[in-house]
C-alpha cells in the first residue's frame, strides 16, 4: 500500500477523531439537557430529513467519486449535473415530507411540533447540495478539502447548540437550528473551495445528459443498496418510536451513538479506499489492499471494543446520568454487531470500487428483512434488549455473506480476511508511526 493511502487515511482519520469528539460533546448537551424525551424527539426529527436525502438521492455522490476517478467526464460537467438534479430532488422531497407530516406526525413523531417537522424540511436543498458536492472532492482524493468541509459543519453545530440549547435554554427548536446552521456552513465553504481554490466555472458548461445517464445506471445499484443500508441501521428507531415512543428512542439512541464511535477508523479508511479501488486496474492489487484492510480493522475493532466493554457501566453513568442506565446494557449487546459491521464497512467499499455496487444491494435486501422482522418480533416482548439483539445479529449476518462473496471474486482463502499476520502488525506501527508525525 503506498504513501498516499496511508497519509489519506490518517488525515480522514485525525478529522473523524476530532469530529468523533465534537459530535460527542454535541449529544452529551443535548442529552443531558432534553433528557431521554427530548433526545428521543430530536433523534426522531433530524431523522426525518435524512430520510429523505438518503431515499431519493439516487445514488449520485457516490457515482460522482466513481467517474471523477475514471475522468470520463470534466469535473464542470459532473457539478452543473448534479447541482441540477439536486434542486429537482430537493423539491420532490420536500413534497413527500410534508405529506409525510400531515398523515403520520402522530404514528411516529409523538409529542413533536408539526413546526418543528416543518423547520427541519427546509435544510434538505443544503442536504442534497452538500452530497452532491463533497464528493468532488473525495474523488479527486483532496482529502484536507473534504475532511474540512465535514468537520467545519461539525464544529458550528456544537456552538450553536451550546449557545441555542445549554445557554438559551431554547430547547428542541434550539437543537434542530443548530442543526440547520450546520448544514449552512457546510454548503457555503463547499461553493467557495469549488469557485475560489479550483476555480471551476459552471455558467458556460451545460448539463450533461450522458454523463446523467450513466450516474443513474451506476448509481440506482448503489443507491438502493444504500437505502437499504440506511434502513437496516435506522428502522429500529421508527419501530420504537412505535411501540416503545420517544423516551425510549433516546435511550437506544444514546447507546446506538456511543458505540458507534468504534466505526471511525473503518468509516476513515472506507472514504479512501473507495477511490483507491476504483483507480486500481490490477485485481491483486484490489485483493491485497481489501484483505489487508479488513483484518486490521478487524482487530482493532475487537481491541476497541473490548475497552468499551469495561467501561460502558461507569462513562455511561458518569457521562449521561441514571436517566440512561440501561443505555450500558444495550451497548454491551450492540458490540457484537459493530465489531462485525466494521470489516463489512470495508468489504463494502470494496465491492463499489470494483463497479459491482449490486452485490450490496442484493445483501442489504436480505439483512433489512431480517432486521425488520427480528424487531418487530423482539421489541413487543423483550423491549429495547429485542432492538439491540435484532440489531447485532443483522450486523453479524451481512458481514458473514460479504466475506463469502469476497472469498469467491477474490479467490483468497477467509483467514486472509479474519486473522492477523506479522506483516499487518508493522503495517499497524507504521500507521502509529506516521500518525505521530501528522501530529
Amino acid at each position: 500500500m503506498n504513501r498516499s493511502f496511508f497519509s489519506n487515511s490518517i488525515m480522514t482519520l485525525s478529522r473523524q477523531i476530532v469530529n468523533m469528539g465534537i459530535s460527542f460533546v454535541l449529544i452529551l448537551i443535548i442529552a443531558r439537557i432534553l433528557g431521554p424525551e427530548g433526545q428521543g424527539m430530536y433523534s426522531l426529527v433530524i431523522l426525518l430529513p435524512n430520510l429523505l436525502v438518503t431515499f431519493l438521492n439516487l445514488g449520485i455522490g457516490v457515482s460522482g467519486v466513481y467517474f471523477i476517478g475514471k475522468q470520463k467526464y470534466s469535473t464542470e460537467e459532473i457539478i452543473k449535473t448534479n447541482v441540477t438534479l439536486a434542486k429537482w430532488l430537493s423539491l420532490f422531497s420536500i413534497i413527500i415530507g410534508i405529506t409525510i407530516i400531515t398523515f403520520f406526525s402522530e404514528v411516529f413523531f409523538e409529542g413533536i411540533g408539526n413546526s418543528q417537522l416543518y423547520l427541519i424540511l427546509s435544510i434538505i436543498p443544503l442536504m442534497f447540495i452538500n452530497q452532491f458536492l463533497q464528493t468532488v472532492f473525495q474523488g479527486k482524493q483532496d482529502f484536507k478539502a473534504f475532511n474540512s468541509i465535514l468537520l467545519f459543519g461539525e464544529i458550528i453545530n456544537l456552538v450553536f447548540v451550546i449557545i441555542l440549547v445549554w445557554i438559551l435554554s431554547i430547547g428542541l427548536t434550539g437543537a434542530i437550528i443548530a442543526f440547520a446552521t450546520g448544514h449552512i456552513t457546510r454548503s457555503l465553504l463547499i461553493i467557495y473551495l469549488v469557485k475560489s481554490v479550483y476555480n471551476y466555472r459552471l455558467s458556460n458548461v451545460k448539463m450533461s445528459f450522458s454523463y446523467l445517464k450513466e450516474s443513474l445506471k451506476f448509481g440506482l445499484k448503489t443507491h438502493m443498496s444504500n437505502i437499504l443500508a440506511f434502513i437496516n441501521y435506522r428502522v429500529d428507531l421508527l419501530i420504537i418510536s412505535y411501540f416503545l415512543g420517544p423516551a425510549a428512542v433516546g435511550i437506544y439512541v444514546i447507546s446506538v451513538n456511543v458505540v458507534e464511535r468504534l466505526w471511525v477508523v473503518p468509516k476513515s479508511v472506507s472514504t479512501v479506499l473507495l477511490p483507491k479501488i476504483s483507480n486500481t486496474s490490477s485485481i491483486g492489487k484490489k485483493n491485497l489492499v481489501t484483505s489487508t484492510v479488513s483484518r486490521i480493522i478487524l482487530f482493532v475493532s475487537v481491541l476497541m471494543a473490548l475497552v468499551m466493554y469495561l467501561i460502558s457501566d461507569i462513562a455511561i453513568n458518569i457521562l449521561f446520568g441514571e436517566s440512561y442506565e440501561q443505555s450500558s446494557i444495550l451497548l454491551k449487546i450492540l458490540l457484537v454487531g459493530i465489531i462485525s459491521g466494521a470489516p463489512a464497512k470495508i468489504i463494502a467499499n470494496d465491492f463499489a470500487g470494483r463497479g459491482k455496487p449490486e452485490l450490496n444491494l442484493y445483501i442489504s435486501i436480505f439483512t433489512v428483512l431480517s432486521n425488520i422482522l427480528l424487531n418487530i418480533l423482539l421489541i413487543p416482548t423483550y423491549g429495547l434488549i429485542g432492538a439491540a439483539v435484532a440489531t447485532s445479529i443483522t450486523y453479524s449476518i451481512n458481514w458473514l455473506v460479504k466475506i463469502v462473496i469476497f472469498n469467491r471474486i477474490s479467490k483468497l482463502p477467509l483467514k486472509e480476511l479474519l486473522l492477523l499476520k506479522k506483516s499487518d502488525i508493522f503495517l499497524l506501527i507504521n500507521f502509529l508511526k506516521r500518525v505521530r508525525k501528522v501530529k
